[in-house]
Parts: C-alpha cells; sequence; structure tokens
C-alpha cells in the first residue's frame, strides 16, 4: 500500500530485488533463504541449503559473478528468479534465485585470474555468447556456496535458522552444545520436560553450574517467566526415618541392637527435623492474568515447576507460594465466558462484599496433581 508521500511500501524480499546494494552479502543469502522455505507454494522453489551437498538445480540459489573490470561499491548487484530444471518434482522445473556478486569469482575487477580472460568473457558477451560466463560461473558458484558455508559454521543466529527450515528439524552444533551444558544433551533426555529444549538452551549458564544459589535461580526464573518473585530459603520439615535405622535395644533376634550408642547414633522418635533440604518459591502476581496463569493445572505452572527442579535436583524440595490481596482478583461471575473461567478455590469469593485488601498466601506443592481430564483445566 502507498504511504501518505504516495510511495509504495516494499516487503523486505521486493526490496532486496530492487535495491541490492543496501544489503551485506552474507545477510541477503539469510533472507533469500529463508524465502525460499517460506513461500507459500513451496513446492515451487529449490529450498536446499547452498554448500552443502545437494545438486546445483536442487539448492536454493545460484551465484554468478560480475564480470565488469569497473569499480564495484557493493557486494551483492543483482537479484533475480529464474525458473530452471529439476527432474524431482512433478512438472520437472523449480523456480531458483540467482544472485550476482562483485566482491570475488574467476572473473571480473575482484577476480583472481588474469584480467585478459575477463576482457574475452566481455568479448564474447558483446557477441551475444555467454557460454564462457557460464563456464566460470559453474565454479564461481561453488566457491562462492563455500565462502558463506565457511562463515555460517561459526556464526549461531545462521545455524540455528538452517536448522529450523529444514524439513528434518536436525538440530544445530551450538544448540546441541548448549543442551549438553544444561545437563541434556543425550538424545533420550531431550523433548521430555514441558519447558521447550530451545528455552532451555538459552538458560545453559544457569543449568551448567554444580550449585544453584538462590540469587540465580531468582534472577532465572524472572527472565524465563517474567514473575516478580523472592526465594525464602530453610524452610524446615518433618521426614520420616526408615524402619532399619530406629534406634532398637539388644534382643533375641537382634543382639547387638542398632543405633543404640547414647551420643552417637541413638535418635529418639521415627522422624527428623531438616531445614536445609527445602525452600519456599514466593510469587506476587501484578495482574489478574498472571495470577490465572499459574492456576492449578496450567502449562505455565507445569513449566515453572519443571525449571525449578532442572535448576535444583531432585534432592531439593520447594513449596510455591502466591501472595497478593483477596481484592486483587475480583469475582466477575459464576459462568464461564470467552475471557473468564471461574475456579472454585481459585478466583471465587463466598461474599465479594467482605473483600478488604487483607493479604492472602496460597501454597501450591511442587506435587500437586493435575486434575482429572474430565475437569476443566486452567488456560
Amino acid at each position: 500500500m502507498a504511504t501518505s508521500r504516495r510511495r509504495k511500501s516494499l516487503n523486505l524480499v521486493e526490496q532486496l530485488q530492487s535495491e541490492p546494494h543496501r544489503f551485506d552479502f552474507f545477510q541477503a543469502v539469510r533472507l533469500l533463504e529463508r524465502a525460499a522455505c517460506m513461500h507459500p507454494d513451496k513446492d515451487e522453489f529449490a529450498t536446499d541449503s547452498v554448500g552443502a551437498l545437494a545438486r546445483p538445480d536442487q539448492e536454493a540459489m545460484h551465484f554468478t559473478s560480475r564480470p565488469s573490470l569497473a569499480f564495484n561499491g557493493t557486494d551483492v548487484t543483482k537479484i533475480s528468479q529464474k525458473r530452471i530444471s529439476n527432474y524431482d518434482t512433478e512438472d520437472n522445473s523449480v523456480l531458483q534465485w540467482q544472485v550476482e556478486v562483485a566482491m570475488m569469482g574467476l572473473t571480473g575487477s575482484q577476480g583472481v585470474m588474469p584480467h585478459y580472460l575477463s576482457e574475452i568473457v566481455l568479448s564474447e558477451l558483446r557477441k551475444k555468447s555467454s557460454a564462457l560466463k557460464d563456464y566460470f560461473d559453474l565454479f564461481n558458484h561453488r566457491t562462492i556456496s563455500m565462502f558463506y558455508e565457511a562463515w555460517q559454521k561459526y556464526h549461531l543466529a545462521p545455524n540455528y535458522e538452517r536448522s529450523q527450515q529444514s524439513d528434518a528439524l536436525k538440530e544445530d552444533i551450538f544448540t546441541d552444545a548448549l543442551l549438553s551444558l544444561s545437563g541434556i544433551g543425550l538424545s533420550e533426555q531431550r523433548y521430555r520436560s514441558s519447558i521447550p529444549d530451545e528455552h532451555i538452551a538459552g538458560f545453559s549458564g544457569h543449568f551448567g553450574r554444580t550449585i544453584c544459589s538462590a540469587e540465580s535461580l531468582r534472577s532465572s526464573i524472572s527472565g524465563m517467566f517474567g514473575l516478580n518473585i523472592e526465594i525464602d530459603q530453610f524452610q524446615g520439615q518433618w521426614y520420616d526415618l526408615p524402619s532399619d535405622v530406629h534406634c532398637r535395644m539388644p534382643c533375641a533376634d537382634n543382639p547387638m541392637g542398632t543405633n543404640n550408642q547414647l551420643g552417637v547414633s541413638t535418635v529418639i522418635g521415627a522422624r527428623c527435623y531438616q531445614a536445609q533440604n527445602k525452600f519456599s518459591v514466593i510469587i506476587r502476581p501484578v495482574s489478574e492474568e498472571e495470577f490465572m496463569a499459574l492456576a492449578p493445572g496450567s502449562k505455565r505452572l507445569e513449566e515453572l515447576k519443571s525449571f525449578i527442579k532442572l535448576s535444583v535436583g531432585g534432592e531439593q524440595d520447594f513449596d510455591l507460594e502466591i501472595r497478593l490481596s483477596d481484592d486483587q482478583i475480583p469475582l466477575k461471575h459464576l459462568f464461564e465466558s470467552e475471557n473468564y473461567r471461574p475456579l472454585l478455590g481459585w478466583n471465587t469469593h463466598t461474599d465479594p462484599d467482605l473483600l478488604d485488601g487483607q493479604s492472602i498466601t496460597i501454597k501450591l506443592s511442587q506435587d500437586i496433581a493435575v486434575p482429572d481430564d474430565d475437569l476443566p483445566l486452567a488456560l
């Protein structure tokens, strides 16, 4: 659609075709590969990555070198589409991007061959014969493709983009390395958490630490979920002792007894109090949407619990506490609507007129069960 100045606004690919000089070579190749893979009629385009093991007619683009001996102030000089033969498709043809570059090649101002060969190519082109240029472009295409592949190999973003654009959805080397640092490097450990593996890879620095501190956990949860939280440490609780460690006096079956040395191993009772194995994650929602997103059985709550378990390991217990005022979540109505779902014991009140802003705390255990399939879940 034209702007107020009657200038037509182009999308990125159209701008790339009309103004290739405004784009860096590497960025132009990234955009064209993505455009080919995301084309509405994907079967019409060659989509394989350049510089790989695909045939030239299957690659998303074909590189040519500009034969001119004049100085070129840009990497990419021309971008167009061309229908080429491809016998793997129904109509035996596909569309392929044609990219003409000036920064490298066998001939041209930046060519590695003697200049008189460039002059011969230009002479043949003036005679309407492109055979010699096409022959040189066979080598130019592969050389430029490998040049791009060498650049792409050590850059995180292009590697990840290619892995997501391919039909096989193979993980790139960077994601694989980050997941290995996070503790889920093996294929058997992938996609077993309610958190997407890509999100876990983004916090590999946090998950890769041997010891998870309270501040590290707090900042990671805030960064991942955008919640305002606090960590309350050393929340003591009682643990039942196994029967084989109970204090027992000598008897016929056990002449020596068990754990009956005073001051050494004697324990009075069948349970003990531990303060170092449990902590509380205190959440202070700032909106009604955040509160409803943390309802029991919700996807966000399951992701939060999985994130904490993966951070601290299985030897630590924790509780989730949601603190807010009783008038922060007002009762709207008792029937379900498009933007509201009443949940008994969560966002309902026995007498809404008694709401006075009193602070309340809702505790959610880490082992809280997801409701049955017959019951509605919070969205």
